[in-house]
């Protein structure tokens, strides 16, 4: 079993960390600790700029009404 998760160090405490570890009990675990950079937050015209850009890249597409995607997606992931 694996649990990721990320917290500013500031919010950890010992009840934090008890939640964090309860999954766990009665097993050996080991813990890493990795800095994480800050990914900047895009505001929603910046989210609504990008999805315009990514709709005129695809515009030309036609998919298939028809198409089965459980099957192209089981294909993609033999």
């Amino acid at each position: 079993m694996q649990q990721t998760a990320r917290f500013e160090v500031e919010n950890l405490d010992d009840k934090m960390i008890d939640t964090i570890l309860s999954p766990f009990k009665g097993r050996h675990v080991k813990i890493q600790v990795q800095e994480v950079k800050e990914e900047p937050q895009l505001s929603q015209k910046e989210i609504c700029e990008r999805v315009q850009e990514a709709r005129a890249l695809f515009k030309d597409v036609r998919v298939d009404p028809n198409i089965n995607l459980s099957d192209l997606a089981n294909e993609v992931n033999l």
